[in-house]
């Protein structure tokens, strides 16, 4: 068996703990985040219809991730309510991706298709991205300013998850900071 064979069972067993931990209403925004302040890792997905989305490309947009994968219950219960937001501000420049953590996609589509969501799916099929935001709970919720600087980061799912999203995209769209921006880094520091 393949190393990322191994990983793979472990990396859901642990996504599923957090997931159960997580989804029991106890969602809390991460403002310490290693990521919050800094720029946002770039990537490269391919969506479900196989073309290749870049963040790099999303520059001047606000941008939402929402990490989940179909066998999170948490994370079925938030997506509505996250794409309702991300389409509420869409014509203001905000965008939505939901990546799916290493599910097949016809996996993915038959979940879309029955639950009736209309959203922008990426493949994270190695977890990579995951990896990159520091997603070992789901979903997990990254907010991304027009200048691609991580601005708030939510894990788990609470009942007042749209007015907490709907008030950050509004300050965002707005041109507002909710984080301190990071200084950046220097050789030799």
């Amino acid at each position: 068996m393949s190393p990322a064979a191994i990983r793979a069972p472990r990396r859901y067993a642990a996504l599923l703990l957090a997931a159960v931990v997580f989804g029991a209403g106890c969602a809390r925004p991460m403002p310490d985040s290693a990521l919050v302040g800094y720029a946002a890792p770039n990537f490269q997905l391919e969506n479900l219809a196989g073309n290749e989305v870049s963040l790099a490309n999303h520059r001047g947009e606000v941008v939402i991730l929402d990490f989940w994968a179909t066998w999170c219950g948490p994370c079925r219960q938030a997506m509505p309510t996250i794409s309702d937001v991300a389409r509420k501000y869409a014509g203001q420049g905000v965008v939505l991706y939901a990546v799916n953590l290493q599910e097949d996609p016809d996996t993915i589509r038959s979940f879309i298709n029955e639950s009736g969501l209309n959203v922008n799916v990426l493949l994270d099929t190695d977890g990579a991205v995951a990896d990159a935001y520091g997603a070992d709970a789901i979903p997990q919720t990254v907010l991304i300013d027009q200048d691609g600087t991580v601005q708030a980061i939510h894990v788990g799912l609470t009942s007042d998850l749209e007015e907490q999203l709907s008030s950050q995209i509004e300050a965002l769209v707005s041109g507002e900071r909710l984080a301190m921006v990071a200084a950046p880094i220097r050789a030799g520091r």
